[in-house]
């Protein structure tokens, strides 16, 4: 017997967080090789904000994705893995909250799992990624653009 491929769907990225994204690197990445041909700095110095960028970015940025397990909704943001019991979400609703969360647009969805835990995402395909979580939670209820219970 098989096993089904869980959904994985990824987040939507706004073109100026995009942007933004690639230039922290690419700026660093100047100061690197303006270290490298003076000799103003050594190299290993210049070379630090853009390894600090690669950690970053490893450990934090990328790939951010929403994977719809078979127990769980599993929010991947670099090496981190958040884990939401399906029977545990309350709630999913459109929200533009600007606070730092694992979603790469400010186009995102607020999931409500209990009184403390909540996190917003921004899957790409948003329509898609409701009905995959609406059929795996039969307690929510479309209501509008949100899912309830």
């Amino acid at each position: 017997m098989s096993a089904e491929t869980p959904p994985r769907f990824p987040s939507r990225v706004d073109p100026w967080i995009g942007v933004l994204l690639v230039l922290g690197p690419v700026v660093a990445m100047g100061g690197t090789l303006a270290a490298a041909v003076t000799d103003d700095a050594p190299l290993w110095f210049a070379a630090g904000p853009l390894a600090l960028f690669g950690v970053l970015y490893t450990l934090l940025v990328w790939p951010v994705d929403y994977t719809l397990g078979p127990e769980t909704l599993i929010v991947r943001f670099g090496l981190i893995r958040l884990r939401l019991p399906y029977a545990e979400i309350r709630s999913v609703e459109p929200t533009a909250d600007i606070r730092s969360s694992p979603a790469l647009s400010l186009e995102r969805l607020r999931v409500e799992a209990g009184p403390r835990r909540s996190v917003n995402i921004s899957p790409a395909d948003r329509a898609a990624f409701m009905a995959a979580l609406a059929a795996r939670c039969p307690h929510l209820r479309p209501v509008g653009d949100a899912l309830r219970s």
